[in-house]
């Protein structure tokens, strides 16, 4: 099992990158930038990366949901002028159960590929991989 420049082992530090997702987007970019400074292992470095996009994309969804909570509130504040006894929102608050479902796909796919990355291995996630590969 390779070993990274801190000593300690490659699936690791790729699994601890994994995991600081659940807790702080900053902590994760900075791990991965660290790893994309210093290490040479081009597994671990997709896994840095990789971890990175998975974060971005959850966020992506989630300030997309967002924009549309945004959306009503305009639609509430316009039609509220008029209409002071009317209050529009999200339909059956669909915005906080899409948020709620986000957060917990997220979380699973983080633990899933933090326990894969311990052995080395990875989840496949079709366009983060196909991005990934691409560019790296």
């Amino acid at each position: 099992m390779s070993k990274t420049k801190l000593g300690i082992s490659v699936g690791f530090l790729a699994a601890g990158i994994y995991a600081s997702g659940l807790l702080s987007a900053v902590v994760t970019v900075m791990l991965a930038g660290y790893v994309l400074l210093r290490e040479e292992d081009e597994w671990l470095r997709k896994s840095a990366v990789k971890a990175v996009a998975i974060i971005l994309v959850f966020g992506i969804f989630s300030s997309g949901i967002g924009i549309v909570q945004d959306l009503f509130r305009i639609l509430d504040a316009l039609v509220g002028t008029v209409f002071s006894f009317l209050h529009i929102g999200v339909p059956f608050s669909l915005d906080q159960v899409l948020n709620y479902l986000l957060d917990i796909m997220k979380t699973i796919l983080l633990i899933s590929c933090s326990f894969q990355a311990l052995n080395q291995g990875t989840v496949r996630i079709g366009f983060i991989d196909k991005l990934t590969d691409k560019y790296m």
